[in-house]
């Protein structure tokens, strides 16, 4: 299902997880050739949530952050290739294309990788499924070697 993006805050705060809804929109074909709900309205529990346009508000600012851990799943593009890692401190961490291309092959499931980047906020309107830490790679240390992610 597909929503306005301002409007995600309010539907992870309101939709609980496994709860039925009902979704009022229109169905469309993604250029993927996939179907597509994109939401008009969802009803759950009593309680009707609708696009009542966009707040404005200003975009979350990025900060810092540096870590460690083990990749616990490799994310990959709709061209079935590596986008990220899912590291078991609940951080996804995205790697931009060109470097995931050349440590693609370093990185698997089980290794110990460390990270710096930009730990990247929610602006108003996002929503994440769980409780995740999104960063943007710059460094990532895999077998020993670190490597700049640009």
């Amino acid at each position: 299902m597909k929503f306005p993006p301002h409007l995600g805050a309010t539907l992870k705060e309101g939709l609980k997880s496994g709860a039925k809804a009902t979704v009022t929109g229109t169905m469309n074909l993604a250029p993927t050739g996939q179907k597509e709900i994109s939401m008009l309205s969802v009803s759950t529990g009593g309680k009707t949530f609708s696009d009542t346009g966009v707040s404005s508000v200003a975009p979350a600012q990025e900060t810092f952050i540096s870590g460690s851990g083990k990749i616990t799943s490799l994310q990959l593009n709709r061209e079935n290739m590596l986008a990220g890692l899912l590291i078991d401190n609940n951080t996804v961490l995205r790697i931009p294309p060109l470097s995931a291309m050349q440590l693609a092959s370093s990185l698997q499931v089980g290794s110990a990788v460390a990270f710096t980047g930009m730990k990247r906020a929610l602006n108003a309107g996002e929503a994440l499924q769980g409780n995740y830490t999104l960063v943007h790679c710059q460094t990532i240390t895999v077998n020993g070697h670190q490597y700049l992610a640009q």
